[in-house]
């Protein structure tokens, strides 16, 4: 069973979803599609998790176009890293994390302004095409007329 620290990496078909456990709730996985990287001490698993991102993404990006999609063992064991010391790990972890939960939060921001763009150009071109949405010089040129 996977235990709280260990970190899983779907390696067949959609690669690079890291999961780091947490906590000891049992659950299962189809171990034929996940690496269950496990036993290391001199690694904070987060650390290791934002490590292999980096590493997934640069992958994916060789692999743009391929059929299929998979990462062997092999290749994520030929992959070497600086491992600094415990302390910048966890500051490096502290920094990342920030800049994620600010980009998420930025993120949601940019898709309500979307959602709000999108409603109000729906709201014009109703009114466009239902003769509702004037143009204010003829509107101002009809009264002075009338």
């Amino acid at each position: 069973m996977p235990k709280q620290g260990d970190v899983l990496l779907t390696a067949i078909g959609t690669i690079g979803e890291i999961y780091v456990v947490e906590g000891n709730r049992d659950f299962y996985f189809k171990d034929g599609n996940v690496l269950w990287l496990r036993g290391f001490t001199a690694v904070n698993p987060h650390f290791l998790k934002y490590v292999l991102v980096s590493f997934v993404e640069s992958l994916n990006k060789m692999a743009h176009g391929a059929a299929y999609s998979a990462l062997p063992i092999q290749r994520l064991n030929a992959h070497r890293i600086f491992v600094p010391p415990p302390t910048e790990q966890e500051a490096i972890v502290s920094q990342l994390d920030s800049l994620n939960d600010e980009t998420q939060r930025l993120e949601a921001i940019y898709r309500r302004k979307l959602a709000a763009l999108e409603a109000l150009k729906k709201s014009l071109l109703h009114h466009a095409f239902t003769g509702e949405l004037q143009n204010h010089e003829s509107s101002e040129h009809q009264a002075a007329v009338g």
